[in-house]
């Protein structure tokens, strides 16, 4: 709200319009968002631009998504030991469009490398 820099505000979605409006290559979608213990300076009808937060993690592993692949069914990733990339099973907990939480299977210091497909290996081409 530029009416109130900086507030945060905490609320629950009540609708989303079903179609957005493209203008300039950016899609909108009206969103109708019920505040909970509201400022006496929000008013009703309201418009701003927002960022809806759906999970806050801290203190998580992550990874690009890039060195993430699935093996008969398991999440790898290749960890160099001792210089060579050695396969290692992982946890993903969850998933953004570039990232992934690892809960299990690597530690801070890992080091995670893009996977190398061999030409004996089905994923070779």
């Amino acid at each position: 709200l530029d009416a109130l820099p900086g507030q945060l505000f905490q609320g629950r979605v009540s609708s989303i319009a079903a179609q957005g409006v493209k203008e300039e290559n950016i899609v909108t979608y009206e969103v109708a968002i019920s505040i909970e213990d509201a400022n006496p300076a929000l008013k009703p009808m309201l418009t701003a631009n927002i960022d809806i937060v759906t999970q806050k993690l801290e203190d998580v592993l992550t990874i690009p998504l890039e060195v993430l692949r699935v093996e008969k069914g398991d999440d790898m990733v290749d960890v160099l030991v001792h210089g060579e990339p050695q396969p290692r099973k992982v946890r993903v907990a969850f998933r953004t469009d570039t990232q992934a939480v690892v809960t299990k299977g690597l530690q801070e210091h890992d080091r995670v490398v893009k996977p190398t497909f061999k030409k004996d290996s089905p994923h070779a081409s």
